[in-house]
């Protein structure tokens, strides 16, 4: 009888824990996936912790139906500029018909988006393009994980 408590109360133990394990990997997840939402030119993209809106322009062009939004995300130390461009008429060409292949430059695909990745001395660029869109973004920031971090896939 006294070992059959024994083992009750160890199996109340272990199910206890594994009840806090799982909760605990809940709310970290939900922590770590509680990136900010910015919208620009209809496309969602998640603001990294840390990061803030510091300015935003737009502009269009009625006789070449051309619309510019810009965002740019800062941390004090790095930043992000996003820009979406609208062509109504769609000439937007692929970014891989439009950057000439030089050693900085490389076709790659991050969070399901294929574009273009330039980098350069003091951060890099990607050029993609969704729908009608050409998306780019310049960041201070180095490597592919930079850009993982604000495109939805």
């Amino acid at each position: 009888s006294g070992d059959e408590g024994k083992q009750s109360k160890k199996k109340r133990t272990i199910i206890i824990c594994v009840v806090i394990i799982i909760i605990a990997a809940i709310a970290i997840g939900l922590i770590v996936n509680n990136n900010l939402t910015l919208n620009v030119g209809g496309h969602d993209f998640s603001i990294p912790y840390g990061y803030h809106t510091n300015s935003t322009s737009s502009g269009s062009n009625n006789n070449t139906n051309v619309t510019i939004q810009s965002h740019i995300i800062e941390n004090g130390t790095n930043y992000y500029k996003i820009t979406v461009i609208n062509q109504s008429n769609n000439k937007i060409v692929t970014p891989s018909q439009s950057v000439n292949s030089t050693n900085n430059t490389k076709n790659v695909t991050i969070n399901g988006h294929k574009g273009v990745l330039i980098t350069g001395k003091n951060g890099q660029t990607f050029n993609y393009k969704e729908g009608q869109d050409q998306i780019v973004i310049m960041t201070t920031n180095m490597g592919e994980k930079a850009f993982k971090d604000v495109i939805r896939g």
